[in-house]
C-alpha cells in the first residue's frame, strides 16, 4: 500500500450523528432526470442539492416558488396547484395530504416526502458565529486507481513518462450547514495522471465557497467563493441539471434561485467571485454577480509577438485534465473577467426579470477557419442581455426568454405547461437559436448543448392512467440552418420517446421504454473514403424491473436492446444487467453492486448505462463491443460518525487490439488508446471513501 493511500485513514473518530448510506432517493430521481447519451453531464450539483434537502427538508407551507422550483422535485403545474390548495385551504397537517391535489400521485409523494416536510425546521440563528458553531459538518476522503498500468506512467527509452504525476486520483470535501441558512464548502481534487503539486502551482483544483441565505429582510442570497448563475431559461446561463430531453417529458421550465455554491470537481463550469442577491421590496430582487477566472485554453504561438504576454487561443479547454507537459501548459492560460446582473419583478401569477452579463478575456479567442466555426465567436469580449417572464392562468402557465448577444444573434424560447385535469399533463415548447447567437455557459433546452444555429419544437405528454400506470411520451423535432462539427450541410433530426411504468405497492416498478431518433450527420465511405451526409437511425428498447424483495434487499433488472443504421452499415447492441442492493436496517454494513454483460457490433451501437458509485460520485458509461463488467460498492459504518465506503469494478473485453510491442516485437492485447492504453483484456478500478460528520 502507498504512501497517498494512508490519506484515507487520517482522521479523528467521535460519536455526534449518525451516517448514511447514500439515499436511494436521491439515485431514483437523478435516474430520471439523466440524459443519457452525454457523458459530460454534471451530476455533483444535482446531488448536492438534493443531498442537502435529505438533511434539511424544505417546509413545503412556507416555502416560496423558487425554492420549490429549486429542488427540481415538483412540476411547474404541481407549484401551481400547491400554492392554490395552501390558499385556499391552508397550511397542510402531513406530508401525505399531497395526495388530495390533483397533479401529485402516490409515487409523486412518496419521493416528495424524503426532501420536504410540512413543519418549519428552519433554524432561527442570525449571528454568523453562532451559526458557524451550531452548524453540522462533514468531511470526504477519496482515493482511487486504474490497477492495471496505463502506458502514459511506462517509461521510455531516458526514463521520462508521459503523464506528469502518479496514477492515484485524490478528492477532499469538506462542508459546513446551518439549516437552509448557512453554507460553507472546500474541496480539493487531482485527477489520475497529475501531480500533486505541479512546478509553481499548489493542488490542481481547489474550490471553496461561503453562503448565506435569507441573512435579513434586505439580503436574500449571498455568495463568497465559486458559485453559479441562472438567469431565466438558460440563454444565458443556468446550473439547472436538465439541458434537454429525459423520461420526466414535462419538466421543461427552469427556475429556482438565481445564485448557488459551486460544488463540482469540472474546474472550467464556475465563477469565481462574490455575488448577492437582495430583496428591494416583497416582490422585486436584484442580483449582482462579479467573477474573476482562470480558464485552460489552446494558446496560438505562431505568428504571435513574443513580447504579448496575453496571447491568443484556438479554444478553451474543458477537460480540467492537466496530465501532459502539453495539458499542463493549457491549465489556466487565459483569465476571464465577467459581471452581471438580474433584476426580478414577482407577483402571485407573473414574473418578469431582465438579465445582463459581459465576459473579457484576457487575450483573443480565434477560432480555425473550418467552415461550422464561422460565426462561433471570435475575439476578447462577449456581452449577452435577454428578458424573460412567465405568467399563470388557472392550470396553464406560459414562460418565454429571449436573449442577445455581442456578436449580433438572437435567441429565443417559448413554451407553455398545461394541467388538463388530474391525471393528464402537457408541455410545449419553441425553440430558435440563430446561428449568430453566442454565449458562454448557456444551458437552454435543445438538441446540442452550444444553444446556437437550432429551431425546434418540442410536446410531451404524461398521462397517469390509474395509480399502477403511468404513460409519458415526447416527441421532437429540430433543424440546423447552418452547417456543423461533423455535419456539413443544414441538417434536420426528429426524436420520439414512449415510456410504460407500473407501480405494486411502493415494491415494484417495472417499466418499458422505446426511444426513436433520426438525424443527418457525415460518415465515410469505407470502401471509396468519400465523406457522405446522410440520415442515421437509432432504435433502444428497455425492459427495466425494480424489485424491492424485502426491507433490507431489493433487485434492480435490465435489458436493452440498441440499433444503428445509415445508408452504408447496420449495428446492434445489447446489454443484460442485474443489480443487488442490501441495505440492513440495523447494520453497520451494506452494499450494491452490478453484474453486466454487453454485446455490441461497435461504437454506434453504445448502450448508456447508469451506475451508482460512492458519495457524490455517479457514472454514465457507455458500453460498445463485447465483454462484462462487474462492481461492488460497500459501505461500512465505524461508528456514528465515521464511514468507509470501497468500490472495486472490472470490466473484461471478449476482443482487444493487437499490438506490437517494440521491445520484444511481439504482438500483444491491448485495449484503449493513447496514453490511456492498457496492455491485456481488463480494466479494474478501485476507490476508498471514508465519511465524517459531526
Amino acid at each position: 500500500m502507498k504512501a497517498p493511500w494512508l490519506i484515507l485513514f487520517l482522521v479523528v473518530i467521535a460519536d455526534n450523528c449518525i451516517a448514511q448510506d447514500i439515499p436511494r432517493a436521491i439515485t431514483e430521481q437523478i435516474e430520471l432526470l439523466i440524459d443519457e447519451e452525454s457523458e459530460e453531464i454534471d451530476i455533483a450539483n444535482l446531488y448536492d442539492r438534493l443531498y442537502h434537502y435529505y438533511d434539511h427538508p424544505l417546509d413545503i407551507n412556507s416555502a416560496s416558488v423558487e425554492e420549490l422550483t429549486d429542488t427540481q422535485l415538483f412540476t411547474d403545474i404541481q407549484i401551481n396547484d400547491l400554492q392554490q390548495h395552501l390558499t385556499q385551504l391552508g397550511p397542510l397537517l402531513h406530508i401525505a395530504e399531497l395526495q388530495a391535489i390533483p397533479s401529485f400521485s402516490t409515487e409523486d409523494v412518496r419521493l416528495i416526502s424524503h426532501f420536504a416536510s410540512v413543519e418549519n425546521s428552519q433554524t432561527d440563528a442570525s449571528d454568523l458565529l453562532d451559526m458557524i458553531k451550531n452548524s453540522r459538518h462533514e468531511l470526504l476522503i477519496k482515493g482511487g486507481q486504474i490497477l492495471e498500468t496505463k502506458k502514459g506512467y511506462i517509461e521510455n527509452a531516458d526514463g521520462e513518462t508521459k503523464y506528469l504525476g502518479d496514477p492515484y486520483a485524490l478528492q477532499m470535501r469538506w462542508r459546513t450547514t446551518y439549516g437552509n441558512k448557512l453554507r460553507i464548502g472546500l474541496i480539493a481534487e487531482k485527477d489520475a495522471g497529475e501531480p500533486l503539486f505541479a512546478e509553481g502551482q499548489t493542488i490542481d483544483y481547489l474550490s471553496g465557497h461561503i453562503q448565506l441565505y435569507d441573512y435579513s429582510r434586505m439580503i436574500k442570497n449571498i455568495i463568497v467563493g465559486d458559485y453559479t448563475v441562472s438567469m431565466g431559461q438558460g440563454l444565458i446561463s443556468h446550473n439547472s441539471f436538465i439541458r434537454g430531453k429525459s423520461a420526466l417529458v414535462t419538466r421543461t421550465k427552469k427556475g429556482g434561485r438565481t445564485l448557488r455554491p459551486y460544488n463540482s470537481v469540472l474546474e472550467n463550469n464556475l465563477n469565481r467571485g462574490a455575488a448577492a442577491t437582495f430583496r428591494i421590496r416583497d416582490n422585486i430582487d436584484l442580483t449582482f454577480f462579479y467573477s474573476h477566472l482562470k480558464l485552460d485554453g489552446n494558446e496560438i504561438t505562431d505568428g504571435i509577438d513574443e513580447e504579448n504576454i496575453e496571447g491568443t487561443f484556438s479554444s478553451l479547454q474543458r477537460s480540467g485534465l492537466h496530465r501532459t507537459s502539453s495539458e499542463l501548459e493549457d491549465k489556466d492560460a487565459i483569465t476571464n473577467t465577467s459581471s452581471g446582473f438580474s433584476a426580478k419583478y414577482k407577483s402571485r401569477n407573473t414574473q418578469v426579470a431582465l438579465n445582463g452579463i459581459s465576459h473579457r478575456f484576457a487575450g483573443n479567442i480565434t477560432r480555425s477557419d473550418r467552415l461550422y466555426n464561422k460565426y462561433a465567436f471570435s475575439g476578447n469580449t462577449l456581452s449577452n442581455l435577454s428578458i424573460d417572464f412567465s405568467h399563470r392562468v388557472k392550470n396553464i402557465t406560459l414562460f418565454s426568454e429571449t436573449s442577445y448577444s455581442s456578436t449580433g444573434g438572437m435567441a429565443n424560447l417559448t413554451g407553455v405547461l398545461i394541467g388538463l385535469d388530474k391525471s393528464l399533463s402537457a408541455s410545449l415548447l419553441y425553440r430558435y437559436y440563430d446561428k449568430k447567437y453566442n454565449a458562454l455557459l448557456p444551458n437552454a433546452f435543445g438538441e446540442s448543448a452550444s444553444v446556437q444555429n437550432e429551431t425546434g419544437i418540442y410536446m410531451g405528454i404524461q398521462y397517469d392512467i390509474s395509480k399502477k400506470w403511468r404513460l409519458r411520451v415526447y416527441a421532437d423535432h429540430w433543424r440546423h440552418p447552418w452547417v456543423k462539427y461533423r455535419i456539413s450541410r443544414p441538417s434536420s433530426g426528429k426524436e420520439y420517446l414512449i415510456r410504460l411504468d407500473y407501480y405494486k405497492r411502493k415494491r415494484i416498478n417495472i417499466y418499458t421504454q422505446y426511444l426513436y431518433e433520426n438525424k443527418e450527420a457525415d460518415y465515410t465511405d469505407p470502401f471509396t473514403k468519400i465523406v457522405l451526409t446522410g440520415n442515421q437511425i437509432r432504435h433502444r428498447i428497455r425492459l427495466h424491473c425494480n424489485n424491492k424483495v424485502s426491507n433490507t434487499i431489493e433487485l434492480r433488472t435490465r435489458i436493452e436492446y440498441s440499433h444503428f443504421a445509415n445508408s452504408i452499415t447496420q449495428e446492434n447492441g445489447l446489454i443484460l444487467y442485474q443489480d443487488l442492493m442490501y441495505r440492513p436496517k440495523f447494520s453497520p454494513l451494506s452494499l450494491t453492486s452490478r453484474f453486466m454483460v454487453f454485446d455490441t457490433d461497435g461504437y454506434d451501437s453504445r448502450i448508456y448505462t447508469y451506475e451508482n458509485a460512492l458519495l457524490y460520485e455517479f457514472l454514465i458509461p457507455a458500453y460498445f463491443h463485447q465483454g462484462i463488467r462487474y462492481y461492488l460498492n460497500l459501505n461500512y459504518r465505524l461508528n456514528k460518525s465515521l464511514t468507509a465506503e470501497i468500490r472495486i469494478t472490472q470490466t473484461k473485453y471478449a476482443k482487444a487490439d493487437q499490438i506490437k510491442d517494440p521491445l520484444t516485437n511481439r504482438y500483444r492485447i491491448a485495449i484503449g488508446s493513447g496514453n490511456e492504453q492498457i496492455i491485456g483484456n481488463s480494466r479494474t478500478e478501485l476507490k476508498v471513501q471514508l465519511r465524517y460528520r459531526l
